[in-house]
């Protein structure tokens, strides 16, 4: 983070940067935003090994910073409901050993595929479908506000023509 706080004050100044400065720019960006913790709602030591982890190992690099926290929310129910046994083996461990971090590594990467993170482009269209099948929308309802202005485009185009 030191470094991360260097190379911000520095890049204050340059116009051009390459891309290592750039990737490091946002993995410290990533890293500040998972260190914040909401008053009076401190996080257990695995889980904050845990985020701290997968920011470092660059699972966050790709998501977007004001989405960090609704990731980092949504990695503990998948863990807490995917992986009951993980969180506290890491907790009585007090470490990640070499069999938690590839049980982390695998669930992380699970996580980031089924949530519809990733650097693909359809990982990210189909997201929001997924987003906005959990909510309970209906597909027709969505289908049919599209549907409406097109039929009033074309409506406006018969009569000026």
């Amino acid at each position: 983070l030191a470094q991360y706080r260097e190379l911000a004050a520095f890049a204050q100044f340059a116009s051009d940067l390459d891309k290592a400065t750039r990737d490091q720019l946002t993995r410290g960006e990533k890293l500040t935003e998972i260190l914040k913790q909401p008053q009076f709602a401190p996080l257990s030591v695995e889980r904050q090994v845990t985020i701290i982890w997968t920011g470092t190992k660059g699972y966050l690099d790709d998501v977007p910073t004001p989405k960090v926290r609704e990731f980092e929310a949504g990695l503990y129910r998948f863990l807490d409901q995917n992986h009951p046994k993980l969180l506290p083996a890491i907790a009585s461990e007090k470490a990640i050993s070499d069999a938690s971090q590839d049980a982390l590594r695998a669930a992380v990467e699970a996580y980031r595929r089924d949530a519809g993170y990733g650097t693909d482009e359809k990982a990210e269209t189909a997201a929001p479908a997924e987003a906005d099948d959990r909510a309970g929308t209906d597909a027709p309802a969505d289908a049919e506000p599209a549907s409406e202005p097109a039929d009033e485009e074309t409506a406006e185009e018969a009569t000026t023509a």
